[in-house]
């Protein structure tokens, strides 16, 4: 007679205390992921008398390596979930979300993509002013991670790569996992902007933060109108995918979306398209999910930060403070 296998219960649900624990996590594991394996690359050139200062050069070596913080973050969803007996589906993913809100969803990617980048060259501008090591964001420049360009094959590595894992890998922790436990421990408006910065931080970089910081806000809103992080996945996906496309055509003819940084129309544009965004998003808010109910998350009783999320904040501040000093040094 075959012994019965033994029930297991799993939650449906997040907390403050899930959110710190797999925070931490995530900012930790993928670095030492990719320390691990950076010290694998240098091992393997030696013997194959490749030069270690190339290796970033090197294919064998930068597609894998393009990879690997993505698939982390899988790793560590799946992975948290195991051990602390959560049910996968505790994010809130639902597929059918209806044509309406698709439509919805293809809009917002549009209005945040093009509604912020101006803006966000301000503050990138500032940086620069001050003595900031800014990373190259033109097509040929780090926007591709490494990855070439060149021909449409590459193209569509770097949309796998840039569009699709992020979009699936990054929303399964953050507003799946982040926002959904910071939900139940706060106001809609606070986890909101908590889970925004916590994705902000997790970027590492001060030229990375205020862009990762608005399109976390409008990543969370949105979750939080349809009830599925499908729909974070879907804007997410589309915004990065639009940056590749554009960079690629950009490498292929030669033609920009750039407008010199030096000039004063620079700031009108990126002004008025920034209070443009913010002005669709509202009346997208106020009048298409009039009449629908926000996805609502039952509150815990407990409203204090939970000892592992404060945990989590300074070892992202402690991360970003670190590179910040590496970048003004050199």
């Amino acid at each position: 007679m075959e012994k019965e296998k033994p029930i297991i219960f799993k939650r449906n649900f997040y907390t403050s205390d899930d959110s710190g624990k797999i925070y931490i996590i995530s900012l930790l594991a993928p670095l030492l992921v990719t320390f691990v394996l950076y010290l694998l690359g240098m091992m393997i050139a030696v013997s194959a008398g490749v030069d270690v200062e190339k290796l970033s050069t090197e294919l064998w070596f930068i597609i894998p390596f393009s990879f690997v913080g993505q698939l982390t973050f899988l790793a560590v969803f799946l992975i948290y979930n195991k051990i602390s007996k959560t049910s996968n589906n505790a994010m809130g993913f639902k597929f059918k979300i209806g044509y309406k809100n698709v439509l919805i969803i293809i809009a917002v990617a549009l209005i945040s993509l093009f509604g912020l980048q101006y803006f966000v060259g301000i503050f990138d501008h500032i940086l620069d002013l001050i003595g900031f090591n800014l990373n190259d964001a033109s097509a040929e420049g780090a926007i591709i991670a490494g990855l070439p360009l060149t021909n449409i094959g590459w193209y569509f590595l770097n949309i796998v790569v840039l569009a699709v894992l992020p979009a699936i890998c990054e929303e399964l922790i953050f507003r799946g996992v982040v926002l959904s436990g910071l939900r139940k421990n706060f106001s809609e408006k606070l986890a909101l902007v908590l889970s925004a910065l916590m994705f902000a931080f997790m970027h590492g970089n001060l030229q990375q933060l205020i862009y990762p910081f608005l399109l976390g806000l409008i990543l969370g809103w949105i979750v939080m109108r349809t009830g599925s992080v499908f729909s974070s996945m879907l804007v997410h996906f589309i915004s990065n995918a639009i940056v590749i496309t554009f960079a690629y055509i950009q490498i292929q003819t030669g033609w920009s979306m750039d407008i010199a940084i030096n000039t004063w129309y620079y700031y009108v544009i990126a002004i008025a398209l920034f209070v443009l965004t913010g002005v669709l998003i509202y009346i997208i808010d106020k009048f298409y999910f009039k009449h629908k109910n926000p996805n609502e998350i039952e509150k815990s009783l407990t409203k204090r930060p939970s000892v592992f999320l404060i945990v989590s904040w300074a070892v992202a501040g402690v991360l970003l403070l670190i590179s910040t000093i590496m970048n003004f040094l050199g």
